[in-house]
């Protein structure tokens, strides 16, 4: 008899859309698993079956950020440079849940 585990109940673009503003706010230091268990609603053991570990949350939910603002495209454009960052920058004025400055930007500070 094989044994089947419960089906998940969230999906993985659903719990990086709201890792995002926890990770935001706090930084990847100050974000607890409870944390993140609360604003997902998603348990420790299902977010350690979806990623290996709080940073592959973290670096998930910054490439979900930067790829839902069209920002892979922006910092790829060709010539390289500031202009890629300040492209950027203008993109980011719909921030989510009034966070402020830009969660690429603030994560290489």
């Amino acid at each position: 008899m094989r044994n089947v585990g419960r089906p998940k109940k969230f999906t993985r673009d659903g719990l990086l859309k709201k890792s995002v503003p926890v990770f935001w706010k706090r930084g990847f230091a100050d974000t607890g698993i409870q944390a993140l268990e609360k604003a997902t609603g998603v348990n420790k053991s299902g977010l350690y079956s979806e990623f290996k570990s709080k940073e592959d949350l973290y670096l998930a939910s910054l490439k979900y950020y930067i790829e839902n603002r069209h920002g892979k495209e922006l910092f790829t454009r060709e010539p390289l440079g500031w202009a890629n960052v300040e492209r950027f920058l203008q993109v980011v004025p719909d921030c989510p849940d009034a966070q402020t400055g830009c969660f690429a930007i603030n994560s290489m500070r």
